[in-house]
């Protein structure tokens, strides 16, 4: 082993003699790493300048002195040679650097004649190994320095030399190991040669060769996948016809790997399992000093550094954050990890404010970043274990964002801001250009003196809707409080409901009224009880001191000792206090606020027990409270007391014993649970307090007000009713969540505002309502929950949330296959994470929200996801497909999120099926699309006819279903498609035949009369011409539709006279509704024939009614309301029509509303109903304008009725 090693792969490390080295300063690990690479002695001067270019050369050859001095000491004299001009490592040193060896190694590879020497020797398969293992990381990574650009440029060259030789190692070792048959160790090096440049297509396609070879078709088609869209998403080309020739070859095999369905049942899950979690992340850097670099600075700088970095970590683990690394000059830091607390952004933000005030102390210049987003974490056993790995790109953001700081500045994220805004003053929003583009920024500048809670959007506000009741018994408290009579008010409800904003409006409203000449204002303090503070004893009451007192945030002890003196000497002096109250209750204070009054009162709870300290606190405590009561009435706001420490917990407890005379108003603020030591108090206040006690209760509001809620905040807007009705749906009447997805919505630039009015930028369909509506605000409220079960109610939760917002116990007990998930969800119903929804005939449960279940589902990484939704549908075939058809889509919905494509496609199809048959077009387009996208994927191999008919009966369904929702150029091209697969698969005659019908109808609609003749007639010639069939049924009537639509009546007619009997004799189905209807309006028209018309009209409405077939039954009642209107019966065919449009509003089909909206215009128009027939024609106008259809009827009828109202302008531009 070498005497001195220096590790330049990866983060720099020094070793001496095998034990390492600290080398705290970053400019001496640049000039160490430069010199470990040159080649020989190297001019001072150019190192000067390489490192300080800002510096004058003999300032900056001071400071190469100084470095060079400081690697003598922490290293040894030997290991340099240096004369007045020259500086290189000493070349007979031994000395080790891991880049020569990586070098030396991959020269060594690279001199070989590789086309000769077919089979490697040992020494050459031992140095590709030692290479590779050199290569930990990138050079220096991690590693800059901001003010030296040449030696970054230089760090960045070497890098990417480094990276080009890696490659080609592992180029050449992957070829090695698969001409061995080492498959998995190839695996392995494809994997890495990937991370280095991910849209190398070759590679992907030695690694979908490699799984192959290894007999996983399901990795090699999931890499095959991830390949194409890579290169479409980053590149925007197709793949090359190699990688087709691959993917054909991944769909040509079977799967010898077991299928995910099949693995073996979980085992509980512990806390191990990796996460995607929300994180913030803090990077800090010591900026160089500006000016002139004197040897008295740079030896003070010495001395301080690290005790500043030292009181950095010893901040950041009280404010339980987990430092990932810290050197003399930078340092990052994440809060998140390994549990989270609702309040790590505030804690985030305010240690970043702490530790720039702490660096100004030491006569440092630092630039801090702080960013919030999702990371992929793997913990240790537990919740307190230490994070193994942290990944994600919140990381790299944080220490982009620290670059662009300036010098004692600290920048926060967009994200961080909308957190943090009601704890810290910001600057305006700027943005800034990173890697990844601009980014919306904001400049922190020190904490607020009042802070209160981030809720709602910054910029915006919207008054408070819903809670007049619960604020008229607050007011009441507070009245009563005002006369002297002590008042606990509580209030009580969960997360984001409203309760802080209830208190902030009664104040603001208690200081707009002001109060009646009797009374004396009140005065209001605030204490508001953190998460990660819940285990400090009076935490509490040390945020109402601060407050009463007027300590500015950050005051020094002497600005604390200066007010604290004052304030307490004046309540002696007005008889609040005795003198001997006065002395212990500053020992008192001075104890919890870390005060030293320096004389015998620093010593009166020196030699005290624990208990009796808190005794005696809690005794001076409540008297100082009364004596600020008694000095001026006093709301004493106790916020979040779910998280209130045991002793601020007595504490109030005391005060509730004591209140009754004083004018004092209590008002306690909590979530509702069994769990929480608060939820005792209002029993206490009762006893205590009898009849000076309200107990409000904050519920969820109504989805009228959440409405009101959402118009205040976007006002003015052109916002739809439908956006609304889609946030009242998932915000479930809790404001927070409301407010939080329309930040979503705004953020993510689908609801924009220009000229001060907000409007949607996207279809409303398009508009992301899913997980990303789990905003950093929410998914923070849900993880710090999270975070505080236990492993296995955890794994439970997060399997529950696989299965949907609602779940059926069996299914989740399958999964778990553990005898104690009844108990387990008692359990997580009494913590507020689940609801009970029944438990007969068996039991099912729901999340509280939509939106906890949201977070939840996000914390699962894909993989673990994947496995977990494989096991759900297991579950559910085996305990209840066979019940009903309710779990259609359900497994259609799990069996999506794995690779197992041949059931997807087949619950797909039978979700569509279902949804179009109860008229849900949108949600049957839906599933037919998805069920076409998996199909694609399956292999075709031996059961090429099977495929081609799975494929050809999809764009079938979804052509009928493009058809119904009056989409004719969409269904068209579907049914050709059809058409064509049906044909390579073997389809029947009939089978094409009634294809060849809906194609018809898709051409009809489009005016396309000739094409609909010439399919009919070719249709026609492979029909049986003897006995009555369905398929010469449907060709008849499409040749009978073409023909009287291009006015040939006489072969209408006798086209007509061989339909008729035919449509008679066969059993009635969907698709001869329009059979008949041509046959009757023969009758009803040409035939004059008002009794047979009625005979077939009676037949259709018959056979509909016994087939349950909505669209014939309403083709049938408006065939009936014609005949009323040729027979001059109004009245009758006005009823008729309604009662159609009455179905057809039912199923959705468009065509036949438009035919109602027809039939009401026409009648109203005949009728002399003119503002009725206005009104029908423009629905109708709509209708048409959605089916993009051109017929020009209702136009024409249209402006014949604004003629008759003498609206004869409008007429002809309709005309027009």
């Amino acid at each position: 082993m070498a005497a001195l090693e220096i590790a330049l792969l990866g983060a720099p490390t020094v070793t001496q003699s095998g034990k390492p080295v600290s080398i705290n300063r970053n400019k001496s690990m640049a000039l160490l790493a430069y010199l470990a690479l040159a080649d020989g002695p190297l001019r001072r001067d150019s190192l000067a300048t390489l490192l300080w270019p800002d510096l004058d050369q003999a300032h900056a050859r001071a400071n190469l002195r100084r470095e060079l001095a400081y690697l003598r000491d922490v290293l040894s004299e030997a290991w340099f040679t240096a004369d007045r001009e020259t500086l290189a490592l000493e070349a007979l040193a031994e000395v080790s650097v891991d880049v020569t060896a990586f070098r030396s190694h991959v020269a060594a590879l690279q001199a070989m004649d590789w086309a000769e020497e077919t089979t490697p020797g040992e020494q050459s398969i031992l140095r590709m190994a030692e290479a590779i293992a050199l290569y930990r990381g990138d050079f220096l990574d991690g590693f800059s320095l901001r003010d030296a650009p040449a030696f970054d440029d230089w760090q960045y060259y070497t890098g990417e030399e480094l990276r080009r030789k890696l490659a080609w190692v592992l180029d050449l070792s992957l070829h090695v190991q698969r001409q061995a048959g080492n498959l998995a160790t190839a695996q392995e090096l494809a994997l890495r040669r990937l991370a280095i440049d991910p849209l190398d297509e070759a590679i992907h396609a030695q690694l979908i060769d490699l799984y192959l070879s290894a007999g996983n078709r399901s990795a090699a088609l999931r890499q095959y996948n991830r390949c194409v869209s890579m290169l479409e998403r980053e590149l925007g080309v197709p793949p090359s016809s190699v990688l087709l020739a691959l993917g054909e070859a991944v769909h040509a095999v079977q799967d010898a790997t077991p299928n995910l369905a099949d693995s073996p049942a979980p085992q509980p899950l512990d806390r191990s399992q990796a996460e995607i979690r929300t994180i913030l992340a803090l990077s800090l850097s010591v900026l160089p000093d500006t000016g002139v670099t004197t040897r008295k600075r740079f030896d003070w700088t010495t001395r301080h550094v690290d005790t500043f970095f030292a009181a950095c970590r010893e901040h950041l683990s009280a404010a339980a954050a987990h430092v990932i690394y810290a050197n003399a000059e930078s340092l990052l830091a994440v809060f998140g990890i390994p549990a989270s607390h609702e309040d790590d952004a505030e804690r985030c933000v305010l240690s970043a404010l702490n530790l720039r005030n702490a660096a100004e102390q030491y006569e440092f210049d630092v630039a801090i970043g702080v960013a919030a987003g999702q990371a992929y974490v793997r913990n240790g056993g537990d919740r307190n274990s230490p994070a193994e790995t942290i990944m994600g790109p919140v990381l790299n953001l944080a220490a982009d964002v620290q670059r662009a700081a300036g010098r004692n500045e600290v920048i926060a994220d967009h994200a961080i801001f909308q957190l943090t805004w009601g704890v810290v003053d910001y600057s305006e929003a700027m943005h800034i250009t990173l890697r990844g583009g601009p980014v919306e920024v904001h400049r922190a500048h020190r904490p607020r003196r009042e802070g209160h809670k981030a809720r709602g959007i910054s910029g915006l506000r919207t008054q408070m809707v819903g809670r007049a009741h619960e604020l008229a018994m607050l007011r009441g408290a507070l009245e009563q409080a005002l006369r002297g009579e002590g008042q606990a008010a509580f209030v009580v409800g969960d997360a984001g409901l409203g309760k802080s904003r209830l208190v902030a409006e009664l104040l603001r409203s208690a200081r707009a009224n002001g109060t009646s000449g009797a009374q004396r204002a009140a005065h209001w303090l605030t204490g508001r009880c953190r998460e990660s503070t819940e285990m400090i004893g009076f935490s509490l009451f040390a945020e109402v001191i601060r407050y009463y007192f007027g300590w500015e945030p950050g005051a020094s002890e002497r600005e604390r000792l200066a007010a604290l003196s004052a304030g307490l000497e004046r309540l002696r002096q007005q008889g609040g206090l005795a003198e001997s109250q006065a002395g212990e209750m500053a020992a008192v204070l001075g104890n919890l606020c870390d005060v030293r009054f320096g004389d015998v009162r620093d010593d009166l709870l020196r030699h005290a027990d624990p208990a009796q300290v808190r005794y005696r606190s809690i005794v001076a405590l409540t008297a100082l409270i009364l004596a600020v009561a008694n000095e001026q009435p006093l709301v004493l706001v106790l916020e979040d007391l779910h998280w209130a420490d045991p002793a601020s917990l007595d504490l109030v407890r005391s005060l509730l014993a004591e209140a009754r005379n004083a004018p004092l108003l209590l008002l306690c603020v909590y979530r509702p649970g069994q769990q929480y030591d608060c939820s005792q108090l209002p029993v206490l206040a009762a006893r205590r307090l009898s009849g000076h006690v309200a107990e409000v209760e904050v519920r969820e509001l109504s989805a009228d007000q959440v409405r009101q809620l959402l118009e205040g905040l976007l006002r003015p807007h052109r916002l739809t009713f439908a956006l609304f009705e889609r946030i009242e749906d998932r915000a479930q009447g809790n404001p927070f969540f409301a407010e939080e997805i329309v930040r979503s919505l705004i953020d993510s630039g689908q609801i924009v505002r220009h000229g001060g009015v907000w409007s949607m930028a996207s279809r409303l369909d398009d508009l992301a309502f899913g997980h990303a509506a789990v905003t950093p605000g929410i998914d923070a409220l849900v993880l710090s929950r999270l975070d505080r079960l236990d492993p296995a109610q955890r794994s439970l939760l997060q399997t529950a949330a696989v299965l949907g917002t609602s779940f059926d116990l069996r299914v989740l007990a399958a999964m778990q296959e553990t005898k104690d998930v009844d108990r387990a969800m008692n359990e997580l119903e009494q913590r507020g994470f689940v609801l009970c929804e029944k438990q007969t005939p068996y039991a099912e449960y729901s999340f509280r929200h939509v939106l906890l279940h949201d977070a939840v589902y996000a914390t699962l990484p894909a993989e673990r996801c994947a496995g977990l939704h494989a096991r759900a549908a297991q579950a559910i075939v085996g305990l209840l497909a066979d019940e009903d058809e309710s779990q259609d889509e359900q497994l259609a919905r799990h069996y999506l999120q794995t690779d197992n494509h041949a059931e997807a496609v087949r619950w797909l199809m039978r979700s569509g099926a279902k949804a179009r048959h109860s008229f849900l077009n949108d949600q049957a387009c839906r599933y037919f699309e998805l069920a076409l996208e998996r199909c694609e994927l399956l292999d075709p191999g031996e059961t090429a006819t099977e495929w081609r008919d799975a494929r050809a009966d999809i764009w079938l369904q979804l052509g009928r279903t493009y058809f119904s929702n009056g989409e004719y150029p969409d269904a068209e091209n579907a049914f050709r498609k059809a058409r064509e697969l049906g044909e390579g698969a073997g389809w029947t005659t009939g089978r094409l035949i009634d294809l060849t019908y809906w194609l018809g109808e898709a051409l009809f609609w489009q005016g396309k009369l000739d094409a609909v003749e010439v399919e009919a007639s070719r249709a026609l010639e492979h029909t049986d011409d003897g006995e009555p069939s369905l398929s010469s049924a449907l060709m008849l009537s499409h040749l009978a539709v073409a023909n009287y639509s291009t006015a040939r009546y006489s072969a209408f007619a006798t086209i007509i006279e061989r339909l008729e009997p035919i449509i008679l004799a066969l059993p009635f189905t969907e698709v001869l509704s329009p059979a008949f209807d041509h046959v009757i309006n023969h009758h009803m028209i040409h035939e004059k024939g008002v009794e047979s018309t009625r005979m077939l009209i009676d037949t259709l409405a018959a056979r509909a009614t016994a087939n349950r077939d909505l669209n014939s039954l309403a083709k049938a009642t408006l065939a009936d309301s014609t005949l009323h209107f040729n027979c001059g019966d109004m009245e009758m065919s006005r009823e008729l029509a309604k009662h159609a449009l009455d179905i057809v509003l039912k199923t959705g089909e468009r065509t036949l509303h438009f035919s109602c909206l027809l039939r009401l215009a026409e009648v109203g128009s005949v009728a002399g109903d003119l503002n009725a027939a206005q009104v029908y024609a423009m629905l109708g106008l709509d209708v048409l304008a959605e089916e993009r259809g051109n017929n020009a009827v209702l136009p024409s009828l249209m402006a014949a009725i604004l003629l008759g109202a003498g609206q004869a302008e409008h007429a002809g531009e309709l005309l027009q």
